[in-house]
């Protein structure tokens, strides 16, 4: 073995001595500008420099191999326990058999670096090699950006994780309050400014992740991330008179875990140091009952009833004005401390996507992620006949846009027009919802509010809205407007509403049709004279060259009633000309 190191030794020397002898100029090649000082081209410097790189790594390689052995040719590691340092079940990369192969991966890869001006380093035409398109230029640059921008990053992704939490996004929280701790070390490491609060925000974590008490592998992270955090305070306050308020509160929390996972009797222990603590340390009284009312808890699930009550009465007694005070669960450890149940709608929004199939726990959720079916929180929500405003407020509040479309090209707006909720209609426009839309067969929000009962109330919120921006006399796929639409559905108080707001009431809508022309076409007595009233042409014809009164005559199943009416008229606007 030792006669393969001296030979590896060898090759390197035989290079050495080769890479002073100057590379002959290839026919044909005009040399580059040599440097002043020393003689060499630009291109002779980078390959010197290259070499020099590859030399001492090798040599370095070299080294280590030749410290495998004594002079006895013993291997190291069949002398020492060296090899127990790593997994027992791993092959030791210092057994002899590994050893060996080294040595001979080495000699290949100096054999290769003997030709290394002509093969490692091919000349590409410019002087310099172009043996791998990424190669960094500048390896030596700094890659962090500076503190400033790191702080605006540390504080945006705050913002996201308190977003995530006040809506029961737990796992979105969690991953934002990683990344926060990742650039919160960045920001240590290359610009000198102490993670002084770390503490905190890796408890906020462990907060996060006891929100998700639904898996137990998040539990086991709180945990592990509180018990560190435990010893850490206990050695301090051991070291200096420190404020020991986290420590009782850390228990508090620990027990909380052990609660959730069954340990009842590790859960009373830790509930008694935190409930002690803090009535010895004067805490604030609302988390002396919140520690109490925790350990009644963990005597009940032991089966010490007894005991329990012996707690509740103390409590009762101490602390009258607390008594009413919930006992504490983990979904209410406050993050900072001081206890502050929340607030019962937040996770209203959440709890409500995932019973409408949407799955709040996968990291890519949010509320303006879509279902299968292309609609999200929000296009559920507005149509869902038993919603809560509350929900859909709070939906509302976290979606980046309202204007996301489903399936169909609706917009939330779009859907709640369909279902006459006036309502949710409200809410929209007053977040700024656009009225200038239309789904893919090209229905407004005017369109779709057809309904006989809610669809004026709906439509008059939509016209006299501030922006004035829909187009009342807008058409469909179909060439129909809104009033072709309501006359064909018999809407009375649409007609009208319509009208008041400036509908062209001689509209050619599909066919020619005016809106008179669809009123006698299905029969609708009421509209006919409703347009006629508000003095609809009925001299108009459409693509049939039928006027109103052919039209009365003509139509399939025509009404003896509406036929009566437009005689009527036709004689009334006579004897108008004739008095004119």
């Amino acid at each position: 073995m030792r006669f393969k190191i001296e030979k590896l030794t060898r090759k390197i020397q035989e290079i050495n001595i080769v890479r002073q002898q100057r590379e002959p100029l290839r026919p044909g090649y005009q040399s580059p500008t040599p440097d002043s000082d020393s003689g060499f081209t630009l291109r002779e410097m980078q390959a010197d420099k290259n070499f020099e790189a590859w030399r001492s790594s090798v040599e370095h390689l070299v080294a280590a191999a030749a410290t495998l052995y004594e002079p006895d040719e013993q291997p190291i590691a069949n002398r020492g326990d060296l090899s127990s340092w790593g997994d027992p079940n791993e092959p030791s990369i210092l057994d002899e058999n590994n050893s060996t192969e080294m040595i001979d991966n080495l000699a290949s890869v100096i054999e290769t670096g003997c030709g290394f001006g002509i093969t490692v380093y091919q000349d590409s035409g410019l002087g310099v090699s172009d043996n791998g398109s990424d190669w960094d230029v500048d390896p030596q640059s700094t890659n962090s950006l500076s503190a400033e921008i790191l702080q605006c990053q540390i504080a945006e992704i705050q913002e996201d994780v308190t977003r995530h939490v006040n809506t029961g996004l737990y796992v979105q929280a969690e991953r934002d309050q990683k990344k926060g701790i990742e650039l919160r070390d960045l920001l240590e490491k290359t610009h000198n400014i102490p993670f002084s609060d770390r503490a905190d925000v890796e408890e906020t974590l462990a907060n996060i992740y006891m929100q998700q008490n639904d898996t137990a592998s998040a539990m086991a992270r709180a945990k592990g991330i509180l018990q560190r955090l435990l010893k850490q305070e206990i050695d301090k306050n051991r070291e200096s008179n420190n404020d020991e308020s986290r420590q009782w509160r850390l228990y508090h929390k620990l027990a909380s875990i052990y609660i959730e996972t069954g340990s009842v009797d590790k859960a009373k222990t830790y509930t008694i140091r935190a409930l002690d603590g803090r009535e010895k340390s004067n805490s604030m009284p609302d988390l002396i009952v919140e520690s109490a009312n925790l350990l009644e808890r963990a005597y009940q699930l032991n089966r010490g009833f007894a005991e329990a009550r012996g707690v509740k009465t103390w409590v009762e007694k101490k602390y009258s004005q607390q008594v009413h005070t919930r006992a504490t669960s983990v979904s209410t450890v406050s993050i900072n401390g001081t206890r502050t149940l929340p607030n019962p709608l937040i996770p209203d929004a959440t709890r409500w996507c995932k019973d409408n199939g949407f799955d709040v726990d996968s990291r890519d959720f949010s509320f303006d992620t879509p279902n299968a079916d292309g609609k999200t929180p929000l296009h559920v929500a507005v149509v869902d006949g038993n919603f809560k405003m509350e929900i859909l407020k709070q939906i509302v509040d976290r979606v980046t846009t309202l204007e996301t479309r489903d399936s169909d090209g609706c917009t939330a707006l779009l859907l709640a027009c369909g279902t006459e909720n006036w309502r949710a209609i409200k809410l929209l426009l007053g977040h700024g919802a656009k009225l200038d839309i239309h789904d893919k067969y090209h229905n407004t929000p005017l369109h779709r509010a057809q309904d006989a009962t809610g669809g004026s109330q709906v439509a008059k919120l939509l016209l006299s809205d501030p922006s004035h921006a829909i187009d009342v006399n807008a058409k469909n796929c179909y060439n129909k407007t809104a009033l072709h639409l309501a006359c064909e559905l018999k809407n009375e108080a649409m007609v009208g509403l319509l009208i008041e707001y400036n509908a062209d009431i001689n509209c050619h809508g599909p066919h020619g049709c005016t809106p008179l022309h669809v009123a006698i076409d299905y029969r609708r007595p009421s509209i006919v004279k409703i347009l006629l009233d508000k003095e609809a042409n009925p001299s108009l014809s459409d693509a049939d060259k039928r006027d109103a009164v052919k039209a009365a005559k003509t139509t399939k199943h025509g009404s003896p009633e509406i036929q009566k009416m437009m005689q009527e008229h036709k004689m009334k606007l006579g004897r108008k000309r004739k008095q004119s």
